[in-house]
């Protein structure tokens, strides 16, 4: 047991915490009071997804008229150009925003902004500044 584990487990014993979204008691010392099951179940949004909008195409599904877009964007709906989102919105991720926005928990910060770099590394390239859903100009 490293020196680490085993401070995380007296902190845990001596003064236990509740996981800030879901109550369980914490087992380890960590500046983000959310226990390793909430994070656990921020799941990722993986491909197919909408190339406009980031959707899961399980929950917007395509059609063979635009492939890669989803009918609100092939309806121009969004006025955005381009939109990603790293996880499903669940309980565990609403929670953890409103910590980060309205508790101060600012460690999230940090968590949410290396889940979003991962995006932008994973999904960055080839998005274009044209708006979804348009056609190219004419020339």
């Amino acid at each position: 047991m490293s020196f680490r584990a085993a401070l995380d487990a007296v902190v845990s014993v001596l003064l236990p915490a509740p996981c800030r979204i879901c109550g369980a008691t914490l087992t380890d010392a960590n500046r983000i009071p959310i226990c390793a099951s909430c994070f656990a179940s921020i799941e990722p949004i993986v491909e197919p997804m909408c190339s406009c909008c980031g959707r899961p195409f399980e929950l917007a599904p395509q059609v063979e008229k635009a492939p890669g877009l989803c009918r609100l964007c092939r309806a121009s709906f969004y006025a955005f150009e381009r939109a990603r989102s790293f996880a499903y919105y669940n309980d565990a991720l609403a929670g953890a925003i409103v910590l980060l926005k309205y508790e101060e928990v600012t460690r999230l910060g940090h968590w949410f902004a290396e889940r979003l770099a991962e995006v932008i590394r994973k999904r960055g390239r080839g998005i274009s500044s044209r708006r979804c859903g348009s056609r190219p100009a004419a020339s």
